[in-house]
């Protein structure tokens, strides 16, 4: 794929500097950007069942805010939610939390991560990292707030109560829409590390490139500029709620005020304080996190010997 720098300070329409933050640091190589125009974000937030929460006694997380609700806050309630209700036996969470994009910006919270914010090192054996992941797959192994997989088998868990919290992306929003009609919903952020109490979050994006060998570049470049600009993105992305649209400058038509959940704007909040990271193979990357990942939910690895062994491999997909 070729630079897209050129083509964008030549034409006067690109608007080439109104790019998200988070993502103009991954999309730069070498010094030079964007090599990709972004048409959509993804950031990791919490959907709540109102309902459950209010008949469990447990506070409602957006209560606090500005702040957010601390790791502890959310296992408690994650705890107090899981046991009988009126669908039968109910679960706090929906399943185990990604290590990629919900349990990486907890630990950066407290101090560690799954990689730096300069994409250059992975955090994983530090003391920070391992701490919090021990109390997340302490979760699952340990307290059993999630099903099975068994327990779970193709029931849709959240949206028929049986589970109180799903932790996913903002694209889940349109889905729960159209299938929750008997109960009070909404969102909340993803905790914050009790220690520390700072905010982070996830970043990944979706775009599109331009061939280096190309032989229409400039017709390519047009359907680019096309594609991506606010106008576009707007009823692309916004309006039908796939994801946060890729120019800030139109973020706000994510939003619904019609339409649960009343929150939404926390994955936008999100972004400003989002990680997002890039991988030289992002297949291999999975191939080292997933097993990493079941070893440590199942109980089966320590969390520091696993990430201890697991750390310089990562490193090694990371660029140069």
């Amino acid at each position: 794929i070729q630079d897209l720098g050129p083509f964008g300070r030549a034409d006067k329409t690109s608007n080439l500097d109104e790019s998200w933050p988070p993502v103009k640091v991954a999309n730069t190589v070498n010094g030079k950007w964007p090599y990709e125009l972004q048409f959509d974000l993804s950031t990791i937030c919490v959907y709540y069942h109102k309902d459950m929460f209010k008949r469990a006694g447990v506070p409602d997380p957006n209560d606090k805010l500005p702040e957010y609700w601390t790791f502890d806050e959310f296992r408690e309630a994650a705890r107090k939610l899981t046991g009988t209700g009126p669908a039968g036996q109910q679960w706090g969470v929906t399943g185990r939390l990604s290590l990629f994009n919900a349990v990486a910006p907890l630990m950066e919270s407290n101090g560690g991560g799954l990689i730096n914010l300069e994409n250059t090192k992975t955090l994983l054996d530090r003391p920070e990292s391992i701490e919090m992941m021990e109390k997340v797959a302490e979760l699952f192994y340990k307290d059993k707030l999630a099903p099975t997989a068994q327990e779970a088998r193709d029931i849709p868990l959240f949206e028929s109560g049986r589970t109180a919290m799903s932790v996913t992306s903002p694209e889940r929003a349109l889905w729960y829409r159209e299938r929750i009609k008997d109960f009070e919903w909404d969102l909340a952020p993803l905790p914050v590390s009790s220690k520390t109490k700072v905010k982070r979050n996830w970043v990944q994006s979706g775009g599109l490139s331009m061939s280096s060998i190309t032989t229409q570049p400039e017709a390519a470049w047009n359907f680019l500029n096309y594609y991506m600009s606010a106008e576009n993105l707007v009823e692309l992305m916004g309006k039908p709620s796939r994801g946060i649209p890729g120019r800030p400058s139109v973020k706000n038509s994510l939003l619904r005020p019609d339409q649960p959940p009343k929150h939404m704007h926390h994955f936008i909040d999100a972004v400003d304080f989002g990680t997002c990271s890039v991988f030289t193979n992002f297949d291999e990357f999975n191939k080292i996190l997933g097993p990493a990942s079941e070893a440590i939910y199942d109980g089966k690895r320590p969390v520091a010997e696993m990430f201890r062994e697991i750390a310089p491999k990562i490193q090694a997909l990371l660029p140069k």
